[in-house]
């Protein structure tokens, strides 16, 4: 209900979204009651003595003794004390209008912008709408503008990489300072090379990251098998858009191809993420934390074991910071 509304108020609706924080309170209503059944407040008053006292007692045909004059409250007086009562007790009662649940409608979809700037965006081989040649960098703006515009509904983030990659703007729904450091970007500024292998890592860790916040925020609100269902799901369709883009052979063409993709499907998709989606959402947030810290250690550990791929300084010393964070972490339990 909005301030002068008459014509939309609604007696019982508003009752019903009253609640009372001291309902007992309202047990005293009919105390004033019993308050009227006991003796009148009496009070000694000096009298007037008069001469002829006992002529006039005799006269009127009584007999002296004490006596007491009680003043009845008029009707106006008891109604006015009555409401007063009442609403003294409505007030300690303590009253609150719990007004309809907001809904906020969040954004359906997380959008990561992977953006080169490396020295070869700097080429000048696109045309431009007027005809007129442009770099690389202009026709990636001017894609991109169109393309923040009509996804009013989402959140988007920005990526920049070249030499080395860097999150220019994590996921907002402001998509005009998006579009600003779109704008101010500039060919070089991530360094004189192109690491795209660097990108998809950090997109990919970015994407991992959002999947494991949902499952987090999922909890126990939802069954594990509909989350793998619909994950599984989500990836199949994006593998298949690759597929299709880059004309890759849909099913494996030998036996062992199959056994592989059997493999990965039953050991890495359902028993690994199956674990993983049971577990984030159920375990200690500590204890979520170090076995997903220990991933990237053990995946390290089974290439150098299996592939006899060497680990560079780089990676000795991630793994290092993750296990230092490991110990904090235990540290800070105990």
């Amino acid at each position: 209900m909005s301030g002068l509304d008459f014509q939309s108020f609604d007696p019982r609706a508003l009752l019903a979204q009253i609640e009372w924080l001291s309902p007992w309170v309202l047990l005293a209503l009919p105390l004033p009651l019993l308050f009227h059944r006991l003796p009148a407040y009496r009070q000694r008053r000096p009298a007037l003595r008069i001469a002829f006292f006992d002529l006039a007692v005799q006269g009127s045909g009584r007999s002296a003794g004490p006596g007491a004059v009680v003043v009845p409250a008029g009707i106006a007086q008891m109604g006015v004390l009555t409401l007063a009562w009442c609403l003294l007790l409505l007030a300690l009662a303590r009253p609150v209008l719990v007004e309809p649940p907001l809904t906020r409608i969040q954004p359906a979809r997380d959008l990561l912008l992977a953006v080169d700037i490396s020295p070869s965006m700097r080429a000048r081989d696109y045309v431009d709408r007027q005809g007129q040649p442009a770099s690389r960098m202009a026709a990636v703006r001017e894609v991109l503008d169109e393309f923040i515009a009509r996804r009013s509904g989402d959140r988007i983030g920005l990526l920049f990489f070249g030499q080395e990659p860097y999150v220019q703007a994590p996921f907002t729904l402001e998509h005009d300072t998006v579009r600003e450091l779109l704008a101010q970007a500039e060919p070089g500024m991530a360094g004189g090379r192109t690491m795209i292998g660097d990108a998809l890592g950090l997109c990919a860790a970015v994407g991992y990251a959002g999947y494991l916040l949902i499952l987090r925020m999922l909890g126990k609100q939802v069954n594990v098998g509909a989350v793998m269902f619909w994950a599984t799901f989500g990836a199949g369709l994006v593998a298949l858009t690759l597929a299709l883009l880059f004309h890759e052979p849909m099913l494996p063409q030998t036996l062992n191809g199959w056994l592989i993709l059997v493999s990965l499907a039953l050991v890495v998709q359902v028993g690994g993420q199956g674990l993983i989606a049971y577990g984030v959402g159920r375990l200690p947030i500590v204890a979520s934390t170090v076995l997903l810290w220990m991933q990237p250690l053990v995946a390290a550990a089974l290439s150098w074991m299996l592939f006899s791929e060497a680990l560079g300084p780089m990676a000795l010393m991630g793994a290092a910071l993750v296990l230092a964070g490991i110990y904090v972490v235990q540290r800070s339990r105990a």
